[in-house]
């Protein structure tokens, strides 16, 4: 589903923005935020539902450094931003770069190998 299709904006888009002001008044807090992460995991995963887990992933690591950075003294502020910022950098890394790295080493060797066509999930830029 693109943005620009009619599915999205005839169906999902109106969906959601309706169920986010719904759940605004009648629930209020921080659960309209949960009804548009979980809109925004289901679009994302909708052309490739396998994609969930790893936008799942993706989610729940960043979640758990933004914690880590609130609860952190200031010394310990600095090395959380570190990790996070290298994992989710590595993390993309190993969908955009990895082919092209494993096949330079591959050529460098001199050997020939094939590799798996890992397609990033739509999304995972805006996750991450």
């Amino acid at each position: 589903m693109a943005f620009t299709s009619f599915p999205y904006l005839l169906c999902f888009l109106p969906a959601v923005t309706l169920g986010y002001l719904a759940i605004g008044r009648i629930a209020g807090g921080r659960w309209p935020q949960l009804w548009l992460l979980l809109a925004s995991l289901f679009f994302y995963s909708y052309g490739k539902p396998s994609n969930f887990l790893l936008l799942g992933g993706s989610v729940l690591f960043n979640w758990a450094v933004g914690r880590g950075l609130a609860d952190a003294d200031e010394n310990k502020r600095l090395w959380i931003l570190r990790m996070g910022l290298t994992g989710n950098i590595l993390f993309l890394c190993s969908f955009k770069y990895i082919n092209f790295f494993l096949g330079a080493v591959g050529t460098l060797g001199g050997a020939h190998l094939s590799f798996p066509e890992w397609q990033m999930p739509l999304g995972l830029s805006f996750f991450t």
